[in-house]
């Protein structure tokens, strides 16, 4: 009987942590297809004039294309650098390789805005504040890591006499990598590429201080609507950042069941 209580239980707790946690893309989301000219909830009817709101105006499109850019290109460069750190890494232990990996998770563990505030002292002096090309690098530094730590755990599921296998029939270093380094790895780079583009594609802290005033991206326009001019459409662009973050989740996991089969 007490297993059942508690079962019960636990049962409840998951359901009303799941509520909880999901409530608020309910709300976003029944804001944006609200037809009320402000934002409220519930909805009064159903319109997509929001969004068709934000399609029409340059600020948001504009804002759209750059963060997608600045996302795309600091995710290759993350999973590049990252999975050339695991890799270069991998068969390293000690102090060594104890002292590398914490540098290289400074940006996991670091505020973003002291990050920000840092960046901009560095861009700044440098006279690169709002570039495209310094805003990239930026991002590349916070999704290093993401992909570093989620590479070093497939690792830990990896048998490297594989590789040895592989050099001992005459493979050479690349052709050992691509064909079986590589795909005993893929799980975690695709799983930290996911998070590498989230973490750019989400950023604010970092990119409002250092975007200036031509290449805001989508989160830092977002933030300057809802600080000096709350406009519903502003719930139709959380509902377009939300739908990107579930549509590739749900991308990643298709694609870890698949190699998983």
């Amino acid at each position: 009987m007490r297993f059942r209580i508690g079962g019960a239980a636990v049962t409840l707790l998951a359901l009303l942590t799941l509520v909880y946690l999901v409530a608020p893309t309910i709300l976003v989301f029944g804001m944006a297809f609200n037809s009320a000219p402000d934002l409220s909830f519930p909805p009064s009817g159903f319109s997509m004039q929001w969004f068709q709101s934000y399609l029409e105006s340059p600020v948001w499109v504009d804002a759209t294309i750059r963060s997608l850019v600045i996302g795309v290109v600091s995710c290759a460069l993350s999973v590049m650098f990252g999975t050339a750190a695991a890799v270069g890494l991998a068969r390293t232990r000690g102090p060594v390789f104890n002292a590398i990996s914490a540098i290289i998770g400074l940006p996991l563990v670091v505020p973003g805005i002291i990050i920000g505030l840092a960046l901009f002292d560095l861009y700044s002096r440098m006279h690169v504040v709002g570039d495209l090309t310094a805003i990239i690098l930026a991002h590349t530094m916070l999704g290093v890591p993401y992909v570093f730590v989620n590479v070093m755990a497939s690792f830990t599921r990896f048998d490297f006499r594989l590789e040895q296998a592989s050099l001992g029939l005459g493979a050479g270093p690349w052709s050992t990598f691509r064909h079986v380094t590589f795909p005993g790895i893929l799980p975690g780079v695709i799983a930290g590429s996911f998070f590498a583009f989230i973490s750019s594609w989400d950023d604010l802290a970092v990119t409002m201080l250092i975007a200036g005033s031509t290449s805001r991206t989508l989160p830092v326009v977002m933030f300057s609507g809802i600080r000096f001019n709350v406009d519903p459409t502003i719930a139709a662009v959380a509902a377009i950042l939300t739908a990107v973050v579930l549509v590739l989740a749900a991308a990643r996991t298709l694609l870890e069941r698949r190699m998983l089969r």
